[in-house]
């Protein structure tokens, strides 16, 4: 990308790691920041993630650049530029530690575009600070998830709130939340029962009733589950399917909607017996349960939506709050 000359007075760099989950935060970032037309948003990213970003952005006037991902990185497949696309989520590490070798052309592209204001960067991408340090602007940290409950975890893991005997009736507080006063016993049971044994039997799912028989059998069961990220092709799930019918081994299977229905077609749990068990993740969403699940969805979701009212909900006033410190703060060389 070449250097360009704008209007627009501020400049925002926006660096999501490559993983849906923590993309979709900073797309609807840059999304309120171009509400401000004294903003430009560049968005980087890799060539293998671009069109999915161009495709999230296409209606807005952000700046995507694409960075080379780097090549011949240990056990990380050739191609491979995000998450969802890696083998095993056992390579996170190393894929997420190879980032660092595109600092090089992060730095270079940086260069060629207008004075920068401020920068977002997911905290997996930890490298960017030593950049924009070098550069001299402002770096802020995501890390995809809840502000709110980030800063609870760090303020509680600070104060040592996670570690150490605890007791049922001592208060719990956060020096720097004073509203938040709580103690175990304002917990409704099961969530604070200290051993599961302690539940009863009635209360437990199927899956569960059958794991502690296992236990007391003495057998030892094999976890099937591949999460939402990777994609299991039809004749792996098939392959599977048959070595677990073949291999005689106890095993708990999680499903998704499609292993559900290569399970119902080769009537796995018909054909292995006591040995397995399917369980169907989608059972939370029907029946009662369900019902109230979906209706605080759309409570929480309401919420939200006034929340962030443009100027006037109480999230849009702290976004906007935090950006204009933000660049009064690098109009004044502080960072």
């Amino acid at each position: 990308m070449e250097a360009r000359s704008s209007d627009s007075k501020y400049h925002v760099i926006l660096f999501p790691f490559m993983s849906k989950g923590h993309t979709f935060p900073l797309l609807d970032l840059a999304r309120l920041l171009l509400r401000r037309p004294d903003f430009i948003v560049t968005v980087f990213t890799t060539s293998g993630n671009h069109s999915f970003i161009a495709n999230s952005l296409s209606d807005t006037t952000a700046f995507i650049i694409d960075l080379p991902f780097p090549q011949n990185v240990p056990q990380i497949p050739a191609g491979v530029e995000s998450t969802d696309q890696l083998p095993s989520m056992s390579l996170f590490a190393p894929f997420a530690l190879s980032t660092r070798l595109m600092q090089p052309d992060f730095e270079n592209a940086i260069e060629t575009l207008p004075p920068v204001s401020f920068m977002v960067s997911d905290g997996f991408l930890w490298w960017t600070l030593d950049s924009a340090n070098k550069f001299g602007f402002p770096r802020l940290v995501s890390y995809g998830m809840c502000i709110y409950s980030s800063c609870l975890l760090k303020s509680a893991t600070e104060h040592r709130l996670l570690f150490g005997p605890e007791s049922d009736d001592e208060l719990i507080t956060l020096p720097q939340f004073p509203w938040i006063k709580v103690t175990r016993n304002d917990f409704d049971s099961p969530f604070t029962d200290s051993e599961p044994s302690e539940r009863e039997p009635h209360q437990k799912p199927t899956w569960i009733k059958w794991l502690d028989q296992k236990l007391e059998q003495g057998r030892s069961v094999l976890y099937v589950a591949f999460g939402s990220q990777v994609d299991i092709s039809p004749q792996q799930l098939k392959e599977i399917a048959i070595g677990l019918m073949e291999s005689r081994v106890n095993f708990l299977w999680v499903t998704r909607a499609k292993e559900l229905e290569l399970g119902g077609e080769f009537e796995l749990e018909e054909r292995t017996g006591d040995r397995g068990i399917v369980v169907r993740e989608w059972e939370l969403m029907e029946g009662e349960m369900g019902k109230e699940v979906r209706k605080n969805v759309k409570e929480h979701g309401e919420a939200a939506g006034k929340a962030m009212e443009v100027g006037r909900g109480s999230s849009w006033r702290t976004l906007d709050a935090l950006v204009n410190d933000l660049i009064t703060g690098a109009a004044h060389g502080i960072r």
